[in-house]
């Protein structure tokens, strides 16, 4: 494909995205000023360095930025204060960065001067340019400089020489892309470079995405966040100096809270060792002076019974009961939720005086519970009548409560 020429690099960006592109080096001659629309500013790539670093996967955060800065160090040979680093996270990377884009502070303050109120962002000129995945997007800057993005995050801008040898080690080295977007036309050293490794060059979006399954477009994989107005580790700085004047107060408030759940625990603690005291006593002064043996199941309930039966024997009562009494024991037994009293009066039937009582259930199941909380009561409930509710809602029974006779109480 021939250069076809005639569109600047922020010519070309402009049509891939919303925001209009403006060279910086534009804004920096005299008499122009930034635009008043929003618009984002692009700097020579080849003022700018992407540094490759042999970093840990696990390592993170402070800890892994002062790695990155040793290494600069190391490799530049100078003072890495005059510089300016940012971190390239590419996708998935996160915090485990392992590129860094470096540039001088001082030119990095110029250029900051020039973008004006309504810039987005101060950007590389190779992140201006539209890209999907599998695809290197290709311009021409005014000097005459090659600008190739050949990744979200990745990219380069050099004389033509220079781009040339860079492309053909990134072909030999890494993967190859489905093809290569040049809106402008592409200059006959990169059409031969491309036609030798088997690469289609497109000058039309729609065939790029035909190529790639996706569509070429600028700002639309987190360029924006590569802001060269924003210093990373200034930002980090100034959130430092406002947290730690509250590190004082904020430990002193977390350990405030622990020492009162502490005290809560122990006063639980105490609460329960307090309540087992308690249940152990009552438990054995039910044995020694009311239930003597089997099981304790309701001690209210088995408690009231024992006192009713030395009530009886120290009044001298014989076989019959007093039905006021056996009224007293039936309330306790009826006091569930499942039991509804429809009716309840005294009722004699041979020689021991009794309640009848006429009861809503909800079925028969609670009517044996009624039952055997009858038993445990120490009466016995004996089912005159029962059967399925008018509403067809529950059971009705007819019963009969009396006391259980002395000697099965005993036995």
């Amino acid at each position: 494909m021939a250069r076809s020429g005639g569109k600047s690099l922020a010519a070309r960006s402009k049509s891939s995205g919303d925001l209009a592109v403006v060279n910086v080096q534009a804004l920096a001659r005299p008499g122009t000023s930034a635009p008043r629309s929003p618009h984002v500013v692009s700097v020579p790539g080849s003022e700018l360095s992407v540094f490759p670093l042999d970093i840990p996967a696990g390592l993170r955060g402070a800890a892994r930025e002062r790695v990155a800065l040793r290494q600069i160090s190391a490799e530049l040979g100078q003072d890495i204060a005059r510089l300016r680093i940012w971190p390239l996270a590419g996708p998935g990377e996160a915090g485990a960065w392992s590129h860094v884009l470096i540039a001088d502070r001082d030119l990095c303050d110029d250029w900051r001067r020039t973008c004006g109120p309504a810039c987005r962002a101060l950007l590389p000129d190779f992140l201006v340019l539209p890209w999907a995945d599998g695809l290197w997007s290709f311009a021409e800057s005014e000097d005459g400089h090659w600008v190739v993005r050949t990744g979200t995050i990745a990219g380069l801008s050099a004389e033509p020489e220079i781009a040339r040898a860079m492309l053909d080690a990134a072909l030999r080295t890494g993967p190859v892309p489905k093809a290569i977007y040049a809106p402008g036309g592409a200059p006959a050293d990169l059409d031969a470079l491309a036609a030798d490794k088997g690469i289609k060059v497109f000058a039309s979006a729609d065939d790029a995405q035909n190529a790639t399954g996706a569509m070429p477009r600028a700002f639309a994989h987190g360029e924006l966040g590569v802001d060269l107005r924003v210093d990373p580790q200034a930002a980090r700085d100034r959130l430092r100096r406002s947290v730690l004047p509250w590190r004082w107060p904020i430990l002193a408030g977390g350990l405030a809270f622990g020492l009162w759940c502490a005290l809560i625990v122990l006063q639980t603690s105490q609460i329960t060792a307090q309540d087992r005291q308690w249940r152990a006593e009552t438990t054995r002064l039910v044995r020694e002076f009311f239930v003597p043996s089997g099981p304790l199941i309701d001690i209210r309930l088995q408690v009231a019974r024992a006192l009713d039966r030395l009530r009886a024997a120290s009044a001298g009562q014989g076989e019959r009961r007093d039905p006021l009494d056996v009224m007293n024991w039936v309330f306790p037994v009826l006091d569930h939720d499942d039991v509804a009293m429809e009716l309840l009066q005294l009722s004699e039937e041979g020689a021991q005086d009794g309640v009848l009582a006429i009861l809503g259930l909800p079925d028969f199941a609670a009517l044996d519970g009624t039952g055997t909380r009858a038993e445990l009561a120490g009466l016995s409930m004996r089912v005159i009548s029962s059967g399925i509710a008018e509403d067809g809602d529950g059971i009705v029974a007819q019963v009969l409560f009396q006391r259980a006779e002395t000697e099965g109480e005993d036995g």
